[in-house]
C-alpha cells in the first residue's frame, strides 16, 4: 500500500479456489460512530482499483440503536443482489451483522468492531473520576508554592508542566467523550456495553448459527494501535499526534519528579513548607505516570481488572468476530482503521470472501461524449475517470502532448506548459506523499501518506465526474453531462 508504514499483517491464508465472476459484486461500506459514508471514499477507491467490487457508501443515523440503523440500511440498499458483501468499521460491523437478519449476504468483513461491547462506555465514569483528582492535586501545588521559601523559584521551572497537566486533564475527558459519543446520550450506548442484552443475543449460539447460514463468508480484523500503551487517550482522540503528546506527558512527569527530589533533598528535616512543595510536585508526577496504566484498564475491562492490547477505544478481545477467521494487524488506531487498513481489507475480500481480483482497471462510467459543449469524452486521451489515480511522479498529458499535469514527489500537483514552465499548482509542496484519485463521488483529492486529504477540487456530489487536461492548457473537472464543475482557469 502506497506510503503506508508500520502496518504489520498476520494472516492465516485459507487455501480456496476462487470462481471467476464476470461482473462486479456490490460492496456496502458501513461506517461507525460520528462518521458518514463519505469517510470510506478513499479506501473504496483504492479497493475498486484492484478488486472487482461496486462500492456503495450509505450514511446512517449512527446515534440510533443497532436495529434502527440496520433497518435504515435495508430500506436504502435491500434491493442489491444476493452476492452483496459488507465491509464495516467499528459499530458498523454490528449493524452489518444485524442487517443479515433482514437479508442474506455473501460476506461480511469487520474492522475495529466491538463484537463483545466497548468497556470504555461502561467504565467512562471511572475515567472521569480519575481526572477529577487532577485539579485537586494542582490546587495543592499552587497552595504549596504560594508560601515563600528559599526554593520558591522552582515554580518558574515547573509552571509550564503544571499548566499542561491541567489542559491535558480537561482534553482527555471532553475529546474522548466526543470520540465515543458519551456526551450525546445516544440511544445505542446501552447496547454497546459489555454483556448487554443486545450483545448477548447477537453472540448467542442460536444467532451465530443463523448468521453462519445467512452469511457464508465472514472475517474479522483486529487492530492494535501503534504504541497503544503510551498516551492512550490521545491514541483514541488524535492518534496522529499521540507520540508527541506521550513525549510531553512523560517529559512533564520526569521534570516534576526531578524538582520534587531536588526540593526534598536540599531541605532541612524540619522545613515543613519545603516538604509540602516537594510532595505536591511528586503527587502530580505520579498521577501523570498513572494515566496510561489506568486508561488501558478502562479500555480493556469495565471492572478495570486487566489491561489488553487495544486500538485506543476497543480491546483486541472484543474485536474478535465470533466463530470466524480473524486477522490481526498492528499500527492503526481506531479512527485510522478505515484508511490505513485498506491493504488488509483487500486481502480479506480476496482470500476470505472470494471476490475476484481485477485483471484490468475498472470501467469508466458510460457517456455519450459530453453534452455537445466541447467537453472531452471520459476515458479519452487527457482524462482521468472515477477509480483511476495518479501516483507520485505520474503525469496526465493533454491530447496533443503539450501540457502535462504532474503529481510530484514533493506532494505538489503542477500544470506545466509546453516549455516546462509551471502555469498552476495545488500549493501542497512538502506534504508527505500519498496519491491522487478521482473518487466515485466526483471529487479529485490529494491524500498524504497517512491518507489524510490535503487538497481537493471540492466536486463531491457529482458521481461519474472526471478530470481533463485540455489542449488549450485548462484543467477541468466535468460532470457526467459534460458540464464544468471546477477548473484551473489556465486556458488560452
Amino acid at each position: 500500500m502506497t506510503g503506508r508504514v508500520g502496518l504489520v499483517l498476520v494472516i492465516a491464508v485459507l487455501a480456496a479456489a476462487r470462481p471467476a465472476r464476470a461482473q462486479e459484486q456490490p460492496a456496502v461500506f458501513v461506517h461507525g460512530f460520528a462518521a458518514s459514508g463519505s469517510d470510506w471514499a478513499a479506501t473504496a477507491d483504492r479497493l475498486r482499483q484492484s478488486v472487482a467490487i461496486e462500492p456503495h457508501l450509505p450514511t446512517l443515523s449512527w446515534r440510533q440503536d443497532y436495529e434502527q440503523q440496520a433497518a435504515d440500511l435495508h430500506a436504502s440498499l435491500g434491493g442489491l443482489s444476493g452476492s452483496t458483501v459488507a465491509l464495516a468499521h467499528s459499530n458498523g460491523g454490528v449493524v452489518a451483522r444485524q442487517w443479515s437478519r433482514h437479508r442474506p449476504l455473501s460476506g461480511i468483513v469487520t474492522i475495529g468492531t466491538p463484537h463483545r461491547g466497548v468497556p470504555l462506555v461502561a467504565a467512562f465514569h471511572r475515567w472521569l473520576n480519575f481526572n477529577d483528582e487532577t485539579p485537586v492535586l494542582l490546587n495543592r501545588v499552587l497552595s504549596a508554592f504560594s508560601i515563600t521559601t528559599d526554593v520558591t523559584w522552582v515554580w518558574t521551572l515547573v509552571e509550564e508542566a503544571i499548566s499542561w497537566t491541567s489542559d491535558f486533564s480537561i482534553w482527555a475527558v471532553f475529546d474522548l467523550a466526543r470520540v465515543i459519543g458519551i456526551e450525546t446520550g445516544l440511544p445505542v450506548l446501552p447496547q454497546m456495553k459489555p454483556y448487554s442484552q443486545y450483545l448477548a443475543d447477537l453472540n448467542s449460539p442460536g444467532n451465530l448459527a443463523r448468521e453462519a447460514a445467512a452469511v457464508p463468508n465472514r472475517v474479522g480484523i483486529t487492530s492494535i494501535a501503534h504504541n497503544f500503551f503510551w498516551a492512550g487517550p490521545a491514541r483514541a482522540a488524535v492518534p496522529e499526534f499521540a507520540d508527541e503528546i506521550a513525549g510531553v506527558l512523560y517529559g512533564s512527569a520526569s521534570a516534576l519528579l526531578f524538582w520534587s527530589s531536588y526540593v526534598m533533598s536540599t531541605a532541612s528535616w524540619d522545613d515543613f513548607y519545603r516538604f509540602e512543595q516537594a510532595n505536591s510536585l511528586m503527587d502530580v508526577a505520579m498521577h501523570l505516570l498513572a494515566v496510561d496504566p489506568y486508561y488501558c484498564r478502562v479500555v480493556s475491562r469495565f471492572d478495570l481488572s486487566a489491561c489488553f492490547p487495544n486500538d485506543g477505544v476497543v480491546p483486541d478481545e472484543s474485536q474478535w468476530f465470533p466463530n470466524t477467521p480473524n486477522i490481526i494487524i498492528g499500527g492503526p488506531a481506531h479512527t485510522q482503521e478505515k484508511q490505513q487498513g485498506a491493504e488488509v481489507l483487500r486481502e480479506a475480500l480476496v482470500w476470505y470472501l472470494h471476490v475476484p481480483e481485477r485483471s484490468a482497471p475498472p470501467p469508466a462510467p458510460p457517456s455519450s461524449g459530453g453534452s455537445g459543449n466541447g467537453a472531452p469524452a471520459p476515458g479519452s486521451a487527457g482524462t482521468l475517470v472515477a477509480g483511476e489515480s495518479l501516483q507520485p511522479g505520474e503525469s496526465l498529458h493533454s491530447p496533443d502532448g503539450r501540457f502535462r499535469l504532474t503529481f510530484q514527489h514533493d506532494g505538489n500537483l503542477v500544470l506545466y506548459d509546453p516549455w516546462d514552465v509551471p502555469r498552476w499548482d495545488s500549493r501542497t509542496l512538502h506534504q508527505s506523499i500519498g496519491y491522487l484519485p478521482v473518487q466515485f463521488d466526483g471529487n479529485v483529492v490529494i491524500y498524504d501518506a497517512w491518507n489524510s486529504a490535503v487538497w481537493s477540487t471540492g466536486t463531491h456530489g457529482s458521481p461519474g465526474a472526471y478530470i481533463a487536461v485540455q489542449n488549450d492548457g485548462d484543467v477541468v473537472v466535468y460532470n457526467v453531462d459534460g458540464v464544468p464543475r471546477w477548473r484551473t482557469g489556465t486556458g488560452s
